[in-house]
Formats: C-alpha cells, structure tokens, sequence
C-alpha cells in the first residue's frame, strides 16, 4: 500500500520518535489528525532518512494490521532494517 508522506511543521510526537504510523499512534495514545494512509515523518531528516524511516513505519503498519502489537511490530521493523542494510552493504 503506497503511503503519502506528511512532514509537519512542528513535531508533534516525543523526541525519540523518527516517524508515526495510524495504527501506532493509536496503540500509543497519542493523536493522529492524518488520513490512514499517511505516514508522519520528521521534517529534517535527510532524503535516506526519510525513505528509510517510511519503510519502517510501513512494515510496522502491515505487523500491526496483522494483529501484532507495537512492540511486536516495531521489533520486525528494525529485523527488516537491519537486513536491508546487510543487503546494502554486499
């Protein structure tokens, strides 16, 4: 599922958070003002960046929308990450 992309002016999500996804923000607690099919990122974030933090967000939605939990979720997000770099870096 293609995703838009929304960077907003100002962050709106703690610190520690690189991106957001519906299904996420949810589970968290926190708003989503977004369509559910948009992903927030945050604006600053170099080009790979920011690519590679809507992969992750995406990975994590499909987890969750599969009935995993976020944790869950976000700990396949990073397996899948540190496989694509892996793959890069042959």
């Amino acid at each position: 599922m293609p995703y838009r992309v929304v960077k907003p002016k100002k962050w709106p999500y703690p610190d520690d958070y690189g991106g957001m996804n519906p299904a996420a923000a949810k589970e968290l607690g926190f708003k989503y003002p977004y369509a559910k099919d948009t992903v927030v990122v945050r604006g600053g974030q170099g080009e790979v960046k920011t690519r590679n933090t809507v992969l992750h967000e995406s990975v994590e939605y499909n987890q969750m929308q599969h009935g995993k939990s976020y944790h869950s979720a976000h700990k396949a997000a990073m397996r899948f990450e540190r496989a694509a770099r892996k793959r890069r870096s042959r």
